[in-house]
């Protein structure tokens, strides 16, 4: 004769879907586990497509980012090749050029380093630094970007140093993406 044990009192987790059975006591345990089984596998599914949704996240962030410097670099290269560029700034493109070469250079290791990774989270290499000089540094390497984009700077940056810590790479493409949209 069958016990009247329900699978319900075996699995307090409660999955999605359980396969009902009525029994004796050993099958309802074997059903019992197969459901448990089922519900953690539905888990780490649902955890790999969240895995999933960040890796293309992170590719779509970092084609972005990368669009930018490149859409600098063939601006102010077209604008040399066509010598439309007074003689007195096409120092300054070339710099201009130079860099956003480097800021390239920077994100395509970044992205190496990323790609290498199992897990989508973005690590950080926090570095103190002077907020202040960041803040000019970064002004001055993109002023006439900016400018050329038709916006005008209104800085107001103190004069005493600001320690914090922060990952440069990331600020800079934030930075980046905000003047770039």
């Amino acid at each position: 004769q069958p016990l009247d044990t329900s699978l319900t009192s075996l699995l307090s987790d409660g999955p999605t879907q359980l396969i009902p059975y009525q029994g004796p006591k050993e099958f309802v345990d074997i059903y019992g586990r197969f459901n448990k089984l089922a519900k953690r596998l539905e888990e780490s599914e649902a955890k790999r497509e969240q895995l999933d949704r960040g890796r293309e996240k992170m590719l779509t962030d970092i084609s972005h980012d990368l669009r930018t410097p490149i859409t600098v670099i063939q601006g102010y290269s077209k604008a040399l090749h066509d010598d439309v560029v007074p003689e007195e700034k096409k120092k300054h493109y070339l710099d201009t050029i130079y860099q956003k070469s480097l800021q390239l250079t920077k994100l395509i290791n970044a992205f190496y380093e990323y790609s290498k990774l199992s897990h989508p989270e973005l690590p950080l290499n926090f570095r103190e630094v002077d907020l202040v000089e960041f803040c000019k540094s970064y002004l001055a390497q993109n002023y006439t970007e900016i400018n050329l984009a038709g916006f005008y700077l209104e800085i107001d940056i103190p004069e005493k140093n600001i320690p914090v810590s922060l990952d440069i790479l990331q600020i800079q493409r934030a930075l980046d993406n905000l003047f770039s949209n």
